[in-house]
């Protein structure tokens, strides 16, 4: 298999890996579904050929951009959950880097999009070194702007972008803390039953939270925080291309 630019990683209960082209069935099975279809904009003309070349593009983002989205796997089935990640697409009026995620409807309910989410911020925080992250999310979707609570993000604004003129969208932001800074608290991310349930997806793909690089137990809470920069002895991350210890390439303007 080809080397990838999309690295690797591992949190309590997901696998964060490239696409395969093995992952198209269950992509487009996720993709097609009318919740997911609701939240995503998707057309009805979206098809298997549009998966398969949405799944291309993720993957040509991360190597032109040195950012894009994971496939999402459930560590203890190896079953497809769905996509999260670093969306940074060309767009005129868009704000910059997007964590978002979209998640199969039976997974639901179950904080894996906190949790991937936790792991793309703080990826893009700590292995590329951003400043500034956001998340594009309709105003009705209740629940992906509680896991945008969740990451410590808030909302800046409300507009209407060019690319979907339909209707307008939350700006979610997070900022990058200072050394030795912290993140605001929110309600812990249990496990599964324990947190509202997550729709589909942030648009348009997408725990109490402490010092960065490092999550908070409270309220039961046992899910670990995933970095680049500050690795819990619980996750890992890995690429074929890099040692373990360096840094990938920063995100392109």
């Amino acid at each position: 298999m080809a080397v990838s630019a999309c690295p690797t990683i591992e949190t309590e209960r997901l696998v964060l890996r490239p696409f395969r082209d093995d992952d198209l069935d269950d992509h487009f099975a996720m993709m097609g579904s009318p919740e997911v279809r609701r939240w995503l904009h998707l057309p009805g003309a979206f098809d298997r050929d549009a998966a398969w070349a949405q799944m291309a593009h993720i993957l040509g983002q991360w190597e032109l951009r040195g950012t894009g989205l994971w496939a999402l796997e459930e560590r203890a089935t190896g079953r497809f959950v769905g996509r999260a990640g670093l969306y940074n697409p060309v767009r005129v009026d868009w704000p910059g880097v997007e964590v978002g995620w979209a998640l199969d409807p039976s997974f639901w309910g179950r904080g894996y999009a906190t949790e991937a989410g936790i792991a793309a911020r703080d990826y893009g925080f700590g292995e590329l070194g951003l400043d500034r992250l956001y998340s594009c999310i309709l105003p009705e979707n209740l629940a992906s702007q509680a896991v945008a609570r969740r990451l410590g993000f808030t909302l800046l604004e409300e507009r209407t972008m060019a690319w979907f003129p339909e209707a307008p969208h939350g700006i979610w932001v997070g900022e990058r803390p200072d050394e030795g800074g912290s993140w605001p608290r929110s309600a812990a991310v249990g496990r599964a039953g324990q947190q509202p349930a997550e729709e589909g997806g942030s648009q348009p793909m997408g725990a109490a939270v402490s010092r960065w690089g490092r999550q908070s137990a409270d309220q039961g809470s046992s899910q670990p925080m995933t970095t680049g920069v500050l690795r819990p002895s619980s996750s890992t991350i890995s690429n074929p291309s890099q040692s373990p210890d360096s840094t990938s390439r920063p995100t392109a303007p």
